[in-house]
């Protein structure tokens, strides 16, 4: 009938209307971040990269943009999201898995399985990982990439970190058409 149909329209249009109300006022603000799934410290990193989510709406929330800022941290591989309403942000973290160190000269790096690298290291931290030499015109930074051919030489070891073998892999060099572990 016309009634039920105008009924259900105002039900309609009210709620549209708190909906739009709750994104603008402080009901559902966000007050604090929750991380898991990483250490203390990776959290804490995360925590002031999507600090600007601090006092917003949840319902306003642009996860996209947040997921950016998380994945920006060197040690996040991928952050996922969830409003826990009231007033909580949830973000579960994937690491990045080190499997290599990276070596040039007395720097250290410390590359994850993708070919990021994700923290400087003190020489002679991490000597169960294997040791990429890098030339010494070979400019690296926290949270990049690395390129071409040491891409490969972090591929040829990941799929061996944690895995039980007979000798560890001590060295990797890798040239233009040559990788030798």
């Amino acid at each position: 009938s016309g009634r039920s149909l105008l009924t259900g329209i105002l039900i309609l249009l009210t709620a549209l209307g708190l909906y739009a109300a709750a994104r603008t006022t402080s009901a559902f603000a966000v007050e604090r971040i929750a991380v898991a799934g990483t250490s203390a410290d990776v959290a804490e990193q995360v925590r002031r990269a999507v600090a600007p989510a601090r006092g917003e709406s949840l319902l306003g929330l642009d996860l996209a943009d947040l997921r950016r800022r998380a994945e920006t941290v060197p040690m996040v591989a991928t952050a996922t999201f969830d409003r826990n309403f009231p007033h909580v942000l949830e973000i579960l973290v994937v690491p990045e898995v080190p499997v290599a160190v990276l070596r040039q000269g007395s720097s250290s790096w410390l590359v994850a399985a993708g070919g990021r690298v994700v923290a400087e290291l003190a020489r002679g931290e991490r000597a169960a990982l294997p040791r990429i030499w890098l030339q010494a015109d070979v400019d690296l930074r926290v949270g990049e990439r690395v390129g071409d051919v040491h891409l490969r030489a972090v591929e040829a070891v990941a799929p061996l970190a944690g895995r039980p073998l007979p000798r560890g892999i001590t060295s990797v060099v890798a040239t233009e058409g040559q990788l030798t572990l």
